[in-house]
């Protein structure tokens, strides 16, 4: 016997609390560079930069190898 219904919404999905403060607190100061990662791998921004309205930059500047900051801010989003 089969049974036809829709499978369970996962409940993994949607935004993370921690990323939702940080773009909360990036919206709240538009234009302005904050520090929103550090110690990290380069890939960890990858994710960041691919958010509409946003602006990402990393730097390995002082750190140890294979170790970034990853820095943002919020710029609004271009019609």
């Amino acid at each position: 016997m089969i049974e036809f219904k829709n499978p369970p919404k996962n409940p993994g999905r949607g935004i993370h609390p921690e990323t939702q403060a940080i773009l909360d607190a990036l919206q709240s100061r538009p234009g302005e560079w904050a520090l929103i990662k550090t110690d990290v791998s380069a890939a960890a921004g990858t994710n960041w930069k691919k958010r509409e309205g946003f602006e990402v930059r990393s730097s390995s500047i002082g750190k140890p190898r294979g170790k970034w900051d990853i820095y943002a801010r919020w710029i609004g989003v271009t019609a």
